[in-house]
């Protein structure tokens, strides 16, 4: 199968599941595929690397971070979401979907997240976060991650505006 890398191609794969983004997890799905290589080519990732996602979506940008080689740790809150992601492709094994919300609370990181973020490549790869992180969701998961003693390598996220006005205040 050829994984859906048009936003058409992405509106038909959740239209026939009768999917849609669903605000109570904030979610707003990546579908702009130059954006998604983009972020990819940005982020530097390597091989060698080992990249954690939040909100794995429909899984374009899962799907473009499993095509640079690197082990891909991705999470996402939506059961009906991350079963029609593992559907339209056949992953890896070296890409995990873990199901469930990467907060414990309203400051505090999953245990399960933390274990991902611990969970360095052998050099020369690097720990990386690389997410389209949801709305309501990226202040405090930005904050928990920078707070960890040793955070990833690397960050490159995408927020919305206002998120990363408020974080700029």
């Amino acid at each position: 199968m050829t994984y859906p890398r048009t936003t058409r191609a992405i509106r038909d794969a959740l239209d026939a599941e009768g999917l849609s983004p669903r605000k109570r997890h904030g979610q707003n799905f990546l579908t702009d595929v130059q954006a998604v290589d983009a972020i990819v080519r940005d982020a530097g990732v390597a091989a060698d690397d080992h990249v954690v996602e939040v909100g794995t979506g429909v899984g374009l940008l899962t799907h473009a971070l499993a095509s640079t080689g690197a082990r891909v740790t991705s999470f996402e809150v939506d059961p009906d979401m991350l079963a029609l992601t593992q559907r339209l492709e056949a992953w890896p094994g070296r890409v995990t979907f873990v199901e469930g919300d990467v907060l414990a609370g309203k400051h505090a990181l999953a245990p399960s997240f933390r274990r991902a973020l611990g969970d360095r490549p052998n050099p020369p790869g690097e720990l990386l976060l690389v997410s389209n992180l949801p709305y309501g969701a990226g202040t405090p998961i930005l904050l928990g991650v920078l707070s960890l003693p040793r955070p990833p390598d690397r960050l490159v996220v995408m927020l919305q505006r206002e998120v990363a006005e408020k974080l700029l205040a």
